[in-house]
């Protein structure tokens, strides 16, 4: 679900993200993924104002992510359970893979000392 200094440009509106190329000095989703994993996403809009968070299914064959926002911000208002995937503007935008608030739980994280 998380992988290290993985992030890519996309584009899309809707649900899903078609991945469109690594941004400089990070890894593509297909070398930190297989087909059918869960990704933990974070997206920057083209926009500049739009942002989500979410978990994700990695789909190989078409190299794109289906979105299940679960945090999202549309410049002025913060929904932290939003019902769908909020809409991004046209153009593209930015995803990488990073932990997510809805999914830190401190039972299950542990440090190697």
């Amino acid at each position: 679900m998380y992988a290290n200094f993985t992030e890519e440009t996309c584009t899309g509106t809707g649900a899903t993200l078609a991945l469109a190329g690594i941004t400089t000095g990070n890894l593509p989703f297909s070398a930190s993924f297989a087909d059918g994993d869960l990704v933990a996403y974070v997206v920057e809009d083209s926009g500049g104002s739009i942002k989500v968070a979410g978990v994700g299914a990695y789909v190989s064959a078409t190299d794109d992510i289906t979105r299940a926002d679960s945090w999202n911000y549309n410049g002025s208002v913060v929904d932290k359970n939003p019902s769908t995937n909020i809409t991004l503007s046209a153009g593209t935008h930015t995803v990488r893979c990073d932990v997510i608030a809805a999914r830190l739980d401190s039972t299950n994280i542990t440090i190697d000392a």
